[in-house]
């Protein structure tokens, strides 16, 4: 009896022809659209974890696992993770980006062992996995700072616990859930995902049959969503949290069909990169991939489509919706790189919705093809000559740049801010202050970048709004310390400054220009 990977090609020969050149192309087209990346420093929240891991040992590591409750997130192997990179490889981020850009090109591949699986299809599969592997439009936050594993991993985990699984690998396939969780807790939705398989790719008249065998396959994903809830409800609950807060849930709102329209959007510039998305974009082309649903299931019903195709095509539209649920509720964050779950499943639906189109207008299966690979080459070069101008914008970073954390203009920053500091302040005190203005402070995560430049963890910086000179005595009045805070609002404190270790930088036409505190008087 053939296996049902041998019914979707035709020798053992071709296969490896098959899926060697589609390795070689996935490792071609992003280096083709990254390879820019591994030139970036560390950036925003990398500083923070490279500082934890630079200042304490491998048993502050493992507290912080046992005991989470001091943890707005858990995620330990992730934090690991960058904890193991440091300790191997210091304070280079070349290693980081390097690796992150080898697991992206694994979750690529299994795209399109995934989709291969489903839909019988090659070609579908092998131009699904291109354009993912490409998509820009959701991977360049991820793939731009280190603690992007946290998607880049999470994605991982996801696909290959669902590779696992249509396997026949329930076990394993468990597992590597589990251990996804401990990554990325955005990966919970996959059981949903697992179980629209049983109930739509498997044939209908064995649907019953497959959940009554099967159920006890349940099992070992829910012991593992339990476990990681239960882990998760020690550190701080995302439900509660004042409306101000950058992960305050509502389940109720014009934000969730606004936030839908957004991921939609930015999920079709993986196809159509330099398209501008607003609202009203992504309202019509929604409506437009309606009609395309409705004319879909119109072929379906005068049975010019196979059932077993309209199931696959339910398939994939469950897991778009599923991969969205864990970021569509939250009111004040969101970021394409939240839809890097869904975005397998909409490339494959926009490329079988296509297919069926343009086969119910009379094309050959040929030209069809023909047709299919010419959209998808013309996405992946989209994505390829977005890639070659955004990593060169820095400072000016523009392109694709809303619903990003503007990686590219803070690393941009980092360098900048880095070699101008040493430039005039090659050493400081220890205690020392600096104060910058018009510098984007986030870049570096505020102190913990200066820390490690300078490798003193007394050192502290602030922004120029937060100093006050009080008859000739400098105060930092109500710091934002995180930036949590920045939404929420800073906690009251006054701190008291040594003028004496007290620097004052101002940024100006790209340098840093010191200043005296003597003759500013009240900065505000």
């Amino acid at each position: 009896m053939k296996s049902p990977d041998s019914q979707s090609r035709p020798g053992a020969g071709g296969a490896d022809m098959y899926y060697l050149f589609l390795a070689g192309s996935i490792l071609s087209i992003i280096f083709a659209v990254y390879w820019q990346s591994v030139s970036l420093p560390f950036i925003q929240d990398d500083w923070g974890l490279i500082e934890f891991a630079r200042t304490n040992g491998p048993l502050a590591l493992i507290r912080s696992t046992i005991d989470p409750s001091n943890s707005f997130f858990y995620r330990p192997l992730a934090k690991g993770y960058l904890f193991l990179m440091y300790r191997v490889f210091g304070a280079n981020p070349l290693p980081f980006h390097l690796a992150a850009l080898a697991v992206h090109a694994f979750n690529a591949f299994l795209v399109a062992l995934i989709v291969n699986r489903i839909t019988r299809d090659r070609v579908i599969g092998f131009l699904t996995a291109l354009i993912y592997a490409a998509a820009i439009a959701i991977h360049l936050d991820p793939l731009a700072w280190a603690v992007g594993i946290y998607d880049v991993g999470g994605a991982l985990f996801f696909l290959l616990s669902l590779w696992l699984f249509m396997r026949g690998k329930i076990l394993l396939s468990s597992l590597v859930f589990f251990i996804g969780l401990l990554v990325k807790e955005s990966i919970i939705v996959l059981p949903v995902i697992l179980l629209s398989y049983l109930l739509l790719v498997n044939p209908m008249d064995m649907w019953k049959q497959s959940v009554s065998s099967r159920w006890k396959h349940a099992l070992p994903f829910l012991l593992a969503m339990v476990t990681a809830s239960v882990i998760r409800t020690m550190g701080t609950s995302t439900f509660g949290l004042p409306a101000s807060h950058p992960y305050a849930i509502d389940l109720w709102g014009a934000h969730v069909a606004g936030n839908a329209l957004l991921y939609f959007g930015w999920m079709l510039q993986s196809l159509l990169p330099f398209i501008s998305v607003s609202a009203r974009l992504s309202f019509l082309l929604s409506l437009g991939l309606g009609v395309l649903l409705i004319f879909y299931f119109f072929l379906a019903s005068s049975q010019r489509i196979k059932e077993p195709r309209i199931r696959i095509a339910l398939f994939f539209i469950v897991w778009l919706i599923a991969g969205l649920l864990p970021v569509i509720f939250l009111s004040n964050h969101v970021y394409r790189y939240y839809a890097v779950y869904s975005l397998p499943a909409f490339i494959v639906l926009f490329l079988l919705l296509g297919k069926s189109f343009l086969l119910g207008l009379g094309f050959k299966s040929n030209v069809v093809t023909a047709i299919l690979v010419i959209i998808s080459s013309l996405a992946v070069t989209g994505s390829a000559v977005a890639g070659n101008q955004i990593y060169r914008q820095g400072l000016s970073q523009s392109i694709l740049a809303d619903g990003t954390n503007q990686l590219i203009a803070r690393a941009a920053t980092v360098d900048m801010v880095q070699a101008e500091l040493k430039r005039d302040l090659p050493t400081v005190p220890v205690d020392s202050t600096i104060v910058m203005r018009g510098v984007d402070l986030w870049a570096f995560n505020k102190h913990s970048g200066p820390q490690l430049w300078y490798d003193d963890p007394t050192l502290r910086v602030y922004d120029w709004s937060e100093l006050v000179i009080d008859n000739g005595q400098p105060y930092i009045v109500n710091p934002v310390e995180s930036q949590i805070q920045g939404y929420t609002g800073p906690q009251k404190a006054t701190i008291s400054i040594d003028p004496s270790r007290l620097f004052i930088y101002q940024w100006s036409d790209g340098r840093l220009v010191r200043l005296d505190y003597r003759e500013l008087g009240r900065p505000r």
